[in-house]
């Protein structure tokens, strides 16, 4: 499967917002030292882009629309202005602007919702970990890095 891109530009005021969903799932030939091996591996795509311009300018771009934080420097501003988020570098957009964000991402999820195929690529991912930690995490595997660490030690009799 490719993936889909999803584009929406929203007009508030003076500030153009583009809002950028990618989503699904890109294959490529696992190959050693060059050579393929005929086994292929699926890699997950999910992006989200926010970029917010003040006419041709870039004013900041960010993955989401966060809650602000309240230790920065700028909160009590961003507060008496009436922002409650920020995206990128601390760019407060207005309320909104910030609705407007809110309802595109919103419709942008519909539009492109995530797959099963995504879904399995990450369930897939999560078993691999959890069985590598389990081995890792093993009585045997603590006890072969003990005797490693001991063999290797300057004082070992080994």
């Amino acid at each position: 499967m490719a993936t889909k891109k999803t584009e929406k530009i929203i007009e508030a005021g003076e500030m153009t917002i583009k809002v950028t969903i990618e989503r699904g799932v890109w294959t490529e030939e696992v190959s050693l030292d060059g050579t393929p091996t005929g086994t292929y591996k699926s890699h997950l795509v999910n992006r989200t882009n926010i970029a917010l311009y003040n006419g041709k300018k870039l004013m900041a771009s960010g993955s989401a629309l966060q809650a602000m934080p309240k230790n920065h420097k700028s909160y009590k501003q961003a507060v008496d202005a009436g922002c409650n988020a920020y995206v990128g570098e601390a760019w407060f957009p207005k309320p909104s602007s910030e609705q407007a964000i809110r309802t595109v991402l919103a419709e942008m999820e519909i539009e492109n919702p995530v797959t099963a195929e995504m879904t399995e690529i990450v369930n897939a991912d999560a078993n691999a970990k959890a069985q590598r930690d389990a081995w890792y995490n093993s009585d045997e595997q603590r006890a072969a890095r003990k005797f490693e660490r001991e063999m290797n030690s300057a004082n070992s009799d080994y």
